[in-house]
């Protein structure tokens, strides 16, 4: 029995049952200032850098699918026993350092924008989950090959087809959200 190993890299700027919260580790970066225009700014400057804009945004997610199967070689074909993937991921979003001492109505927004950021966050999560679990389903659908570079190149092939898919829904999904405004994701600069 030989094992063989996929790894993909997604990033990320419908949530399944099975992504929870917990599934996801979450760090903070953070940011100080007194008014909302303090913390926008802090945001611009210290927040994760998004690949897929090429600038900074308030919070972002990283996810992988790590991924591993094993085969059957024979004589005259090469079989599929088995096949995993998970996802992993990393979430990073603000941390108002002294937000504590900010008026209440303040206080009320930010914590009603940094929900909606884990809201929005937590969509680009459930895209790895997804990807995860379509790729596991593949066991199903991968038929004998003549040989195992054959095989190998099926699974290979079929698992990247489904990760570059997620990539696609993460990009629509931040099209579709504004970035998580439509959301709930934003914060009103007072003049």
């Amino acid at each position: 029995m030989i094992a063989r190993t996929g790894f993909a890299l997604l990033i990320a700027l419908g949530a399944i049952a099975s992504a929870r919260a917990d599934d996801v580790r979450i760090v903070y970066y953070d940011i100080s200032g007194h008014t909302i225009r303090d913390l926008v700014e802090q945001m611009q400057a210290k927040g994760p850098f998004d690949k897929s804009s090429g600038g900074r945004s308030a919070a972002y997610t990283e996810w992988r699918v790590p991924w591993n199967f094993r085969y059957e070689s024979t004589p005259r074909s090469c079989k599929l026993t088995e096949l995993n993937a998970s996802a992993e991921g990393t979430m990073t979003l603000p941390h108002w350092v002294d937000g504590g001492t900010a008026p209440a109505s303040r206080m009320k927004e930010w914590r009603h924008f940094v929900a909606a950021l884990r809201v929005h966050e937590n969509g680009h999560y459930a895209h790895g989950v997804q990807a995860a679990e379509e790729v596991r389903a593949l066991a199903g659908s991968i038929q004998p090959a003549a040989d195992c570079d054959d095989l190998t190149r099926q699974v290979t092939n079929r698992a990247e087809a489904i990760l570059e898919k997620y990539r696609a829904v993460d990009a629509k999904y931040d099209r579709d959200t504004k970035h998580g405004q439509a959301q709930g994701a934003v914060l009103v600069i007072e003049n």
